[in-house]
Parts: structure tokens; sequence; C-alpha cells
């Protein structure tokens, strides 16, 4: 990660750390620390928060465990958590805030075209198996 995005991405940190109460939807997330409750940032339009959204989308899915530790380390603080099973390329990534955590399921490309192709998936059906299955079909 280049030292001026990581530069912006404190700026933008800050910004938004400045922001009032009353401008930040917060609300209880389904996750904890410890014996606590995390306090999750809901989806607002504020431009910091937007900049630090596209910032963490930025981060390649399959080492963002290594991108966020090296963002930590080169900050001196941890402001980046990441949570999930090492087994699964799919993680949540946590960002520290004054109001609580901007949370953010990371899931890699290839995971989501592969799950995309399951998806749009449709069986091929010769003549005789169509026919089979009107042959089932009660019209009232």
């Amino acid at each position: 990660m280049k030292i001026k995005k990581i530069k912006q991405l404190l700026k933008d940190i800050r910004e938004f750390n400045q922001l009032s109460e009353h401008e930040v939807p917060v609300g209880e997330g389904p996750l904890r620390i410890g014996a606590q409750l995390i306090r999750i940032v809901k989806q607002n339009n504020h431009p910091s928060f937007k900049s630090i959204c596209k910032f963490i989308e930025s981060i390649d899915a399959n080492e963002i465990v290594e991108e966020t530790d090296r963002i930590n380390a080169s900050i001196g603080a941890p402001i980046f958590v990441v949570m999930g099973n090492p087994d699964s390329p799919v993680k949540v990534v946590l960002l520290n805030t004054r109001f609580g955590y901007i949370g953010m399921n990371v899931v890699p490309d290839e995971v989501i075209h592969e799950e995309m192709k399951h998806q749009a998936e449709v069986p091929e059906l010769d003549d005789e198996q169509v026919i089979d299955i009107l042959k089932n079909v009660k019209i009232d």
C-alpha cells in the first residue's frame, strides 16, 4: 500500500471523526469483542465515509490480512481488525472510528465469479425431457 493512500485514509478518518454525533448513524452490530457488543457505523453519504469505504474496497481481498497488518504497523496503531476463518476466503474488515467500527465484508473476486457462475447455470434439456416435464404439468 502506498504511503500517499495511507495518508489520505488518515485524513479521511480525521475528517470523519470530527463529525457530530447526530451526523453519523450508528447501531449495535452482531459482533462482540470480549463481552461488549460493538457499535457499527451505518451506511451514510458523508464524503469521508465514502472515501474510507473506497479505500477498503481497493485492498486486494486475497491479501486483506497482510495489507491491514502493514497499514496498522505503518500507522503505529491497530485501526484495522480483520475477522474470519483462516480457511475461508471471506473476511470481515473493521475500521475503528470514534463512533464505532466501519465494517465491510471482503470477498475475493474469484469467489464471487464462482458463485455467479453457479447461479447462472441453467440445465439444458433435450426434447424428451421437456415432453416428460410437460406431461406432468396439470392444468385445472
